[in-house]
């Protein structure tokens, strides 16, 4: 009977107790850890939310930049109110903390800037709630410096007059008349052999860096903004060759040229088309 009373007491305690608590970032997905943030892209928005009742705690999203300039990302939450614990954490491509925002619940927008000196480079957001839910946006964009080395303004042309000769012809003078020896001819040396053709000169390939990435609405193709380091003659037809690190990527479509920004398409996902990204231009 004893034993009984005390199994009992046992029940009617763990019944008390209510629900299990969630574990920690139990169904955070991939994005919980660093080394597998989601991309975030200039002049673009990501939505997502976190979810701490059902173990979505943490977010981590990452933005790659490929020029010098002012970088701005803002993260705003549709009910901060709803977030206890909250914060919005801004750290370098080491994982250095550079910033941290608590989330307040008056308060639905933080922003972080940076000057961007040496690229390229990466930087993270971390997206964390102790209790609550919302849905957030991520955003991004950057306010470039202008290129280090210019081309020169061209220089104005100055006109030269035409010298006009005088039609009255010179006077001689009959008085002074001198007789002068005939000179003995100058044999002049043959002319030298001509110098065989070099084709046609100038560079056969072109070099840009890409500056910008867009990602389609599908995701199996982006949108590239590339920076031409000189400018070469190219138009829409040009060949172009899209390279990361040495290795091909593959064909690049060039969709616009404006003087030396090209606007061109590369059928890969975006997950595939990060880091320092080069296109080669073909000439010839």
């Amino acid at each position: 009977m004893t034993m009984r009373v005390a199994w009992l007491a046992v029940a009617v305690a763990l019944g008390g107790c209510g629900g299990v608590e969630t574990r920690l970032d139990s169904a955070s997905g991939g994005d919980a850890a660093r080394d597998q943030a989601m991309a975030v892209f200039l002049e673009r928005t990501v939505t997502d939310r976190v979810d701490a009742p059902n173990g979505d705690h943490t977010d981590w999203k990452y933005i790659d930049i490929l020029d010098r300039g002012r970088l701005k990302i803002e993260v705003s939450f549709d009910s901060p109110e709803k977030l206890k614990g909250g914060e919005v954490e801004f750290t370098d491509e080491f994982g250095s903390r550079l910033d941290r925002q608590l989330v307040m619940g008056g308060q639905s927008n933080y922003i972080f800037t940076r000057e961007i000196e040496k690229v390229p480079t990466k930087f993270f957001i971390r997206v964390f709630t102790q209790e609550g839910r919302t849905v957030y946006t991520v955003g991004s964009e950057m306010a470039y410096l202008p290129p280090e080395n210019p081309d020169p303004p061209p220089q104005p042309t100055v006109a030269v007059p035409k010298q006009v000769e005088d039609p009255t012809p010179p006077k001689r003078n009959r008085r002074a008349r001198t007789r002068t020896r005939p000179k003995p001819p100058v044999t002049k040396p043959p002319p030298p052999p001509p110098e065989p053709d070099p084709g046609p000169s100038g560079p056969t390939f072109a070099s840009g860096r890409v500056i910008r990435v867009i990602p389609a609405e599908d995701d199996q193709s982006v949108t590239l903004t590339i920076r031409l380091g000189t400018a070469d003659p190219v138009d829409k037809s040009t060949p172009a060759t899209a390279y990361k690190g040495g290795s091909r990527l593959g064909r690049v479509r060039i969709l616009k040229v404006s003087g030396r920004t090209i606007t061109g398409q590369l059928d890969l996902p975006p997950g595939k088309v990060t880091g320092a990204i080069e296109v080669r231009f073909d000439l010839r």
